[in-house]
């Protein structure tokens, strides 16, 4: 019976998991928008497949945060560490501004080290967008 539980629960923390991601990034999204703008998108979410509402906050970031995010998603494919101290090494102290915005738009966040991570949904999203 024990092994029967943990295979359930894990196949429930990993959907947890990928709707927790899908959810922070709509609720974003949506901020800002009245009760129909929000049910509209809800209807729409409904029906959509779930990168559509990742893609939802890429779409809103300028140039310099697009090519940031894809930047991180690549090195976190390869296995790489990001750091933020990293980070401003390849593009100066002004990125600061540029991780908040994609840290707020729950497309990164920072484990307890201190190093930017990316769900999985997130990072195979960057990486298919990029070979576009």
């Amino acid at each position: 019976m024990g092994y029967r539980w943990y295979r359930y629960e894990y196949l429930a923390r990993a959907i947890f998991h990928k709707l927790k991601a899908q959810f922070e990034a709509f609720s974003l999204v949506e901020d800002g928008r009245g009760k129909e703008g929000w049910e509209s998108s809800l209807e729409k979410m409904k029906k959509a497949p779930p990168k559509w509402v990742l893609k939802l906050s890429f779409d809103r970031l300028d140039e310099h945060q697009k090519n940031r995010f894809l930047d991180i998603a690549f090195f976190i494919k390869e296995r790489v560490k990001v750091s933020l101290k990293l980070i401003r090494q390849l593009y100066g102290s002004s990125v600061d501004i540029d991780i908040n915005v994609l840290k707020d738009r729950s497309l990164t966040s920072f484990d307890h080290n201190g190093y930017i991570e990316m769900h999985d949904l997130v990072r195979d999203m960057g990486v298919e967008i990029a070979r576009e």
